[in-house]
């Protein structure tokens, strides 16, 4: 961003960006390297933009819906390789988790019309003399502290859930995808009562919506800013019943050979989960609890943002 490619992507894919998803060509660098490299760079990314004013405030809260994704790497090589030792599944839940955050840009853009139709669409290029030397210094500090906030908020949701597990009769996978997709991707792996396409759907929605670790990642980003953080929770919901409605649909039609998927979990069975009614209600509660907590979470950065102004 400090060198200028920002300013150049929205001026060259403004015409592609804002008819799709109704915004600006710049966040075209958002919404690819938010795809490709995982939580939490989609976000940071659109703060760059914002605090460079390529973006307006509500392209951002838009943006930012949409561009922070689990990882390629991750889903391939931990979810389908480490777990399940079938890399075509990675590439399946790849797709949705593409096809699901773009069906939620587009919806954004849907509900944005008015607004988006009243948007300029000049960004002229204005030259600045940068020192490379200091620039990658930066980037540096950023990614080893970037590194260090993410360890911590794992390390402190998987102890968290390690303490869930220790409650009788609590679904422990269920309670896991909201908080910390790492570990509850594993728990629902290990799930015997689950047939194999509801696990891989219920992979794809804990991708999807992310998790409360990653949201606090996010938090942390923007939090210093006057972005609305309401698109951002709403779109990982429609996310993650995105791609798991996408990934039920496509191995419903494509079905996966049981036999092979046997080889490498010798014990799973094709049983119905149990107390459904039961997961529901942990599920909502324990969703809405969650971005409560996330919403006063970020309130305190509200209200030093507004005493500075």
């Amino acid at each position: 961003m400090r060198l200028g490619f920002g300013q150049l992507l929205a001026k060259r894919l403004t015409p592609i960006m804002m008819p799709l998803f109704g915004i600006n060509g710049s966040g075209a660098f958002a919404l690819v390297m938010g795809l490709v490299s995982g939580f939490p760079i989609g976000a940071m990314i659109t703060m760059d933009l914002y605090k460079e004013k390529l973006l307006s405030n509500r392209e951002a809260a838009r943006l930012l819906a949409f561009t922070n994704n689990a990882s390629p790497l991750f889903v391939i090589g931990t979810v389908a390789i480490g777990f399940y030792a079938m890399p075509q599944i990675g590439f399946v839940l790849v797709g949705c988790q593409v096809a699901s955050a773009l069906t939620v840009g587009l919806l954004l853009r849907l509900m944005a019309r008015q607004e988006v139709a009243r948007m300029p669409v000049n960004f002229p290029i204005v030259a600045k003399r940068v020192h490379v030397g200091r620039i990658f210094g930066e980037c540096i500090e950023n990614s080893v502290s970037v590194m260090g906030n993410i360890c911590g908020f794992i390390v402190f949701f998987s102890v968290i859930i390690g303490l869930l597990g220790q409650i009788p009769h609590c679904p422990q996978a269920l309670m896991a995808g909201f908080l910390e997709i790492t570990a509850a991707t594993g728990l629902i792996f290990h799930s015997d009562a689950l047939p194999l396409i509801l696990k891989l759907s219920a992979t794809s929605l804990v991708l999807g919506w992310s998790g409360l670790s990653v949201h606090a990642q996010v938090v942390s980003v923007v939090g210093d800013s006057d972005i609305s953080l309401i698109p951002y929770f709403a779109g990982k919901m429609l996310q993650g019943v995105f791609a798991a409605l996408y990934t039920y649909v496509y191995f419903t039609l494509c079905p996966l050979q049981q036999s092979v998927f046997s080889q490498s979990v010798p014990h799973m069975t094709q049983a119905t989960p149990p107390s459904i009614g039961m997961m529901v209600l942990f599920a909502v509660t324990f969703w809405l609890l969650s971005i409560a907590l996330l919403m006063l979470l970020s309130m305190p950065f509200r209200g030093i943002m507004h005493k500075h102004h």
